[in-house]
């Protein structure tokens, strides 16, 4: 399993459940969900393949047992991205808002994960105001 660290492929099991749900167990992601918000999950690119067996999946899917909305944030949406909006996330955003390399989009990480966070935050202050109204 790419991307978890050896000491929990150790604690897997022969077929047991997804790594995902093991790192959510192991960190035990799920009683934190009760008093959140809002969870934001990621990947580098967010495609329609992120909502089947990825990570992101996994975090919505435990953030769904508690109404807790989801966005899934990546360095860039690709085409099929809004296929993910039916499986459990209930936005997406990018990183990236313009064309460029992939080490011209790795060099300014920081601005552009700060930039799509002030987009996330953004969407939330309307859907307050369009609340607020009723």
């Amino acid at each position: 399993m790419a991307g978890l660290p050896r000491e929990l492929l150790l604690l897997r099991q022969p077929n047991s459940s997804p790594g995902i749900e093991l790192v959510l167990d192991f960190s035990r992601f799920e009683r934190h969900l009760p008093d959140a918000d809002l969870v934001i999950t990621g990947e580098g690119r967010i495609d329609a393949q992120t909502a089947y067996g990825k990570a992101p999946a996994g975090v919505a899917a435990a953030a769904a047992k508690y109404g807790v909305p989801v966005v899934g944030l990546g360095g860039a949406l690709w085409r099929d991205a809004r296929k993910v909006l039916l499986s459990g996330f209930d936005a997406t955003e990018s990183a990236i808002v313009r064309d460029c390399s992939l080490d011209e989009a790795l060099s300014d990480v920081a601005s552009n994960v700060s930039g799509a966070g002030q987009r996330i935050a953004s969407r939330i202050t309307l859907g307050e105001k369009i609340t607020s109204r009723r």
